[in-house]
């Protein structure tokens, strides 16, 4: 009787040995962690108004060529990370308006930029600019979305 119960106490203590080395905490991986950081260790930079940025921004995209726009209706911006630029033209194309009211940027390329008080839909890619609405066809436009 008792060689008949050895295998089934081996395979019970092998099962609770597998049990307790995997509830065991792992010591190593926690001392492998990194310190908790004080908030004077971290870095913040803003930008504001002073720095050029618009004050009534409506719309951010980030295109991949990795600059930001913002819609805002004194113009439409970009920003390279360090200071902001308003922009008139992209690409050598003009825009409809200065008041822009939102963006898209997709991620094949390029940028949608979308008019306030009907003032139209431009899409600027590949080195040219194209009115894919014109004025007359654009009432309230609040967003561009695929």
């Amino acid at each position: 009787m008792t060689t008949a119960r050895a295998p089934l106490l081996l395979h019970a203590a092998a099962a609770a040995l597998c049990g307790m080395l995997w509830c065991a905490p792992a010591p190593r991986a926690a001392a492998q962690q990194p310190p908790a950081r004080l908030l004077e260790q971290y870095t913040h930079t803003a930008w504001g108004a002073l720095d050029g940025a618009p004050v009534d921004v409506l719309s951010i995209a980030q295109t991949r060529d990795g600059w930001l726009w913002l819609a805002a209706g004194t113009g439409l911006y970009r920003f390279d990370g360090r200071r902001y630029e308003r922009v008139d033209s992209i690409e050598g194309q003009p825009l409809l308006s200065s008041n822009v009211r939102t963006l898209y940027a997709p991620p094949e390329g390029g940028l949608w930029v979308g008019y306030r008080m009907g003032g139209g839909v431009s899409y600027f890619g590949n080195g040219r600019a194209r009115a894919q609405l014109e004025k007359e066809e654009v009432n309230i436009l609040r967003g561009i979305a695929r």
